[in-house]
């Protein structure tokens, strides 16, 4: 085991590190997202971006079902994925709110807490 774990989360600072992130989060500029955003290769597909998004903030790769609910949240439950191509071309404003959607989810997961 790792001897840090009770330092990580505990009942009086997993409250703290949710409220926290959910603080960054929230304090994103609509720039900040954008810039998160395209720091990742194929930025413009959907699917290539939940598992980038999801490698870099969950301590295991993402399942088929988390996938797509991320996917779903990512193109705000549209048709297709191409929704979210659409979305990051031609409006870059309402991908920033996809975005922080999607990173809204992330962050009330337990298993966000262990990266």
């Amino acid at each position: 085991g790792w001897a840090g774990w009770h330092d990580w989360i505990t009942t009086n600072n997993y409250p703290i590190r949710s409220t926290l992130t959910a603080c960054a989060v929230t304090a994103m500029t609509e720039a900040r997202i954008l810039a998160f955003i395209k720091q990742f290769p194929k930025y413009n597909e959907a699917g290539t971006l939940v598992d980038a998004v999801g490698a870099l903030l969950l301590p295991r790769p993402l399942s088929a079902g988390r996938k797509k609910a991320f996917i779903d949240i990512l193109t705000n439950n549209g048709p297709g994925e191409y929704v979210w191509d659409q979305a990051i071309t031609g409006s870059p404003s309402t991908a920033a709110g996809y975005m922080r959607n999607l990173l809204n989810s992330i962050i009330t997961l337990p298993d966000f807490q262990l990266c």
